[in-house]
This record gives C-alpha cells, sequence and structure tokens, in this order.
C-alpha cells in the first residue's frame, strides 16, 4: 500500500520540522512525505520527499497546502493519504498500524488516538491510549 504523507508548512520552527520529517523517515512503513510549503521555501537541506511550494501564503491554516498536497497525491495514485502537521511527529510505527487496521477492516477512513506534550517534552494528563 502506497502511504503520502501530507505536511503543511509555513514560518514552523526547524527544530520541529526536523522532529517531524525524522518521525516520517522513520516509519516502520515506507511512505513518501509530501511538504507544501505556503509562500515560502523548505528549511530542509537533507529533505528526502516531494517539495510543493505555493507562491504565497494563504493564512487558512494549513488548509490550501493540504488540499493541494492531497491532489497530488491522489494524482500520482497513492492509496493513503495522511495528514501530519509540521510541529507534531509519528512514532515508528503509527502508519504500519493504521495499514493493519485499513487490511482488516476494510474502512476507507482509519484514525487513531493521539499524545499530548508540553512544548518542554512532558505529557500532559489525562492521557488517552
Amino acid at each position: 500500500m502506497r502511504v503520502a504523507v501530507i505536511t503543511p508548512l509555513h514560518e514552523t520552527r526547524l527544530d520541529w520540522l526536523r522532529q517531524c520529517h525524522a518521525s516520517v523517515r522513520a516509519q516502520t512503513h515506507v511512505c513518501t512525505h509530501i511538504l507544501v510549503s505556503d509562500g515560502g521555501a523548505n528549511p530542509l537541506q537533507d529533505f528526502q520527499g516531494q517539495h510543493i511550494r505555493l507562491s504565497r501564503s494563504h493564512a487558512d491554516y494549513g488548509d490550501t497546502p493540504r488540499a493541494v498536497g492531497s491532489v497530488s497525491a491522489i494524482g500520482q495514485q497513492f492509496d493513503a493519504l495522511t495528514y501530519l502537521d509540521a510541529d507534531d511527529w509519528y512514532e515508528p510505527p503509527h502508519l504500519e498500524t493504521l495499514v493493519a487496521l485499513h487490511r482488516s477492516t476494510g474502512a476507507a477512513v482509519c484514525t487513531m488516538s493521539r499524545k499530548l506534550y508540553t512544548p518542554e517534552g512532558e505529557r500532559l494528563w489525562p492521557c488517552i491510549e
């Protein structure tokens, strides 16, 4: 199953973006990271994936970059689209777990719970597992 991870980007802290991209590269299921810059350049020198640069900012909280990334992934015939904001990250088995869920249920949409952390890395309570 070909999986695309679509990340909108606009004036994101570089350390957050590095962590986001590293988490995509660390997935146990092969995927393609599609970064869509909303009016700016890709600041990652070692980016491995596809980069789409929009000519101006749309100021819509990433909705336009998500839509453009989605249309691109659909045109490339990816089987599954996922979305990861530039200030977030996936744990290594995240996509593998979603693919297995889809294969076992046939569901058109699969979701997972999430864990929330403070900027200092402390896990917020209550935690939903």
